[in-house]
């Protein structure tokens, strides 16, 4: 008798458990850890000017979502020595995008199979390294060397971003 009710209660503990998981999971408590459900803040230079992006969260989420994909996809690399001058400068003569994450977020860089983690991304949306190709700066508390570039061309990013009322 003792057995089975041990049996018992250990079948019903797994499926209190596992209600329990699918409320967490329903509720949003639990993620797979990807870097879509990543938590982060996204700012727009626009020449000097901050602007957070957070009037709608859906068109932040794509946004941060397509410039993910743009930097796994990039299909080359400039020789450039990134200072936090022309961080600077970046962001106060251009427009530009941050993308700042909580925790550092894994990426792997298809046509080299660089594998590196970021805390921070940093696209020019106008001037030189917005010409028709996305430039990508990566880095964690500063950007890091030679910026990664994407011929797709940073249009789809900047139609997102107007999406949400911030045109040139």
């Amino acid at each position: 008798m003792r057995k089975t009710a041990g049996i018992v209660q250990s079948a019903i503990g797994r499926r209190f458990r596992a209600v329990v998981a699918l409320v967490a999971c329903m509720f949003g408590f639990i993620t797979d850890g990807a870097a879509d459900s990543a938590a982060f803040s996204v700012t727009l230079y626009d020449h000097g000017r901050q602007i957070q992006l957070t009037a709608n969260q859906q068109v932040t989420e794509k946004i941060v979502a397509l410039c993910a994909e743009q930097l796994s996809n990039a299909n080359g690399v400039l020789r450039l020595a990134v200072t936090p001058q022309l961080i600077d400068d970046l962001k106060q003569r251009e427009r530009t995008l941050e993308i700042v994450y909580d925790e550092p977020q894994s990426f792997v860089i298809a046509f080299n199979n660089n594998k590196f983690e970021a805390s921070r991304l940093l696209i020019p949306l106008s001037g030189d390294y917005a010409a028709n190709i996305t430039t990508i700066f990566v880095g964690d508390a500063q950007y890091k060397h030679g910026p990664y570039r994407n011929s797709q061309g940073v249009a789809n990013i900047i139609a997102l971003v107007e999406q949400m009322g911030l045109s040139q």
